[in-house]
């Protein structure tokens, strides 16, 4: 992968969830597949792994770089843990500097079906 693009798998863009995500949501999501670090997989050319999963920080201060209100980024963050695309690996404190992390989760794949495992963001963490 190089530093001009970035890896989205078709099956996500096609995905059932996927349908149900906002404008927001989708370019918050963007957002976060563009903070993956991905090495190649040894011996299987076209597969990659995420190295940097459940490190992965995106603050309210970087989303209102890219334009979000706290609100918009909060709708955003909680739509895509409803949905199953991402997950809060750790919860950040209230101190400077102490961030939620972030990783990528695929139960997006087993949306609308009776084995999706449904998560909701805890309402005490659902701020910065």
């Amino acid at each position: 992968m190089s530093d001009n693009g970035t890896f989205i798998e078709k099956s996500l863009i096609k995905s059932n969830a996927s349908r149900k995500l906002s404008g927001d949501a989708w370019r918050v999501l963007m957002i976060f597949m563009t903070k993956r670090q991905l090495k190649p997989v040894p011996g299987r050319s076209r597969d990659y792994i995420c190295t940097n999963n459940g490190e992965i920080v995106f603050p309210y201060k970087e989303a209102k770089q890219h334009g979000y209100s706290d609100k918009q980024f909060s709708r955003a963050i909680d739509r895509l843990i409803e949905l199953g695309f991402i997950d809060i690996a750790e919860y950040g404190g209230q101190a400077k500097g102490n961030f939620n992390k972030y990783s990528l989760s695929d139960r997006w794949k087993r949306y609308g079906k009776p084995d999706f495992i449904e998560k909701k963001r805890t309402p005490i963490h659902s701020g910065r």
